[in-house]
């Protein structure tokens, strides 16, 4: 692999994660505005997800635009936001179906992020990086949390929003770490077969 090789990997790398990083905090907020404010109205979350997404969509689709060519190959950016500034306006249009479902699109999410730590432990193993238990243990925790948001066996409406609140929040921060932990563990492999290419080269 050549300089310029290694360079745009590990820019991508470097990309991935501050996304991953960014969505992260952004769970973590929704989060923190559930817990502490449980009586803000459905209709104003609804309204804050569809400006997020429009906001998200735009900025990745713009990116997408100005980012060099060969950095784009194999990427869906431009599609993934113009899609969500289009849920976004969807959202704006239908509000009142949105917030009868905000309960079960929360759910889902959390349940997608315990999905994502669960590959984490895969890939954990397959790298020889540790067993991954702790990933695989919030992995459960998360999927958990999920699937008992989305069956929502609560009765008032305040719990309701203090446990999608808790569930955004674990989610949101256990991403965040796991993204770094993740991120330093594909850095080291990369610079290490780089390491090893230099090496081949040089005998």
């Amino acid at each position: 692999m050549t300089v310029e090789g290694d360079d745009k990997q590990m820019n991508l790398l470097k990309e991935m994660k501050w996304k991953a990083i960014f969505y992260a905090v952004l769970y973590t907020i929704i989060g923190l505005i559930l817990v502490i404010f449980p009586e803000t109205t459905a209709r104003t979350l609804a309204y804050a997800i569809a400006v997020s997404a429009i906001a998200v969509g735009a900025l990745t689709a713009i990116s997408y635009l100005f980012r060099e060519v060969s950095r784009n190959y194999y990427r869906n950016d431009f599609v993934s936001g113009i899609t969500a500034v289009i849920v976004g306006i969807l959202i704006l249009s239908k509000t009142d179906f949105v917030i009868s479902i905000i309960p079960f699109i929360l759910g889902v999410l959390v349940i997608f992020s315990g999905i994502m730590k669960l590959q984490h432990f895969i890939d954990v193993r397959r790298m020889g990086s540790g067993s991954g238990a702790g990933f695989f243990i919030l992995a459960l925790i998360n999927i958990a949390l999920g699937v008992l948001l989305v069956i929502n066996p609560f009765g008032a409406v305040t719990l309701l929003f203090r446990m999608l609140g808790i569930g955004m929040i674990f989610s949101g921060v256990t991403d965040v770490i796991a993204t770094l932990y993740m991120s330093g563990k594909i850095s080291a492999l990369v610079q290490e077969q780089e390491a090893l290419t230099t090496e081949a080269k040089e005998l």
